[in-house]
């Protein structure tokens, strides 16, 4: 299922946001993203765990347990969860 947004919830021509589960080819935006955030996230200091995570976010994605959302070909926002438990959003 893919649902678009835009500012006033309201689907238009600008500003979409899809969101949807997250593909294999999203993760080098996925990444790209975490570098932005990861001073907030205690874990992610270093290369080492920069790699486990990608690691953990591939198996997510081939899992089907990944979702992202994605605005004017960018990944703008990223969920990992199973079952009911969140593990990670930005």
């Amino acid at each position: 299922m893919i649902m678009e947004y835009n500012n006033n919830n309201k689907k238009s021509e600008n500003n979409i946001m899809e969101i949807r589960l997250a593909k294999i080819t999203d993760i080098d935006g996925w990444m790209v993203l975490v570098n932005k955030v990861k001073n907030n996230f205690p874990g992610l200091e270093t290369t080492e765990a920069l790699n486990e995570h990608r690691t953990a976010a591939l198996d997510f994605i081939r899992n089907n347990s990944a979702i992202c959302t994605v605005t004017e070909n960018r990944l703008v926002g990223s969920l990992l969860f199973q079952g009911i438990r969140i593990y990670y959003a930005f």
